[in-house]
């Protein structure tokens, strides 16, 4: 979670999706107060909310939490994140 990329690259997506595993793409990631998440179970959006203690690690009690967000991502947008990522990677060979 720490290292939670916005947008981040999904190479094996579309095996995923054949395989009718939901599949998430990194949206946002917030650091906020804990009162303060702007998260509502009555949203009609389809999205994935993770939330851990700020910082991590810490022990003492903290008022801060760390959100990643994401998003679903259809299967026609896995596709094209795989061809994108298989064009690059076999660039840099």
């Amino acid at each position: 979670m720490l290292n939670a990329r916005t947008g981040a690259d999904f190479p094996r997506l579309p095996a995923a999706h054949d395989a009718g595993i939901p599949v998430y793409r990194v949206a946002h990631r917030d650091v906020v107060r804990w009162n303060d998440s702007d998260l509502s179970p009555d949203t009609r959006e389809e999205m994935l909310a993770l939330v851990t203690c700020w910082p991590i690690g810490e022990t003492a009690p903290t008022p801060w939490r760390l959100i990643v967000r994401a998003e679903p991502v259809r299967a026609s947008e896995a596709l094209h994140a795989s061809s994108l990522s298989m064009r690059s990677s076999s660039v840099v060979r």
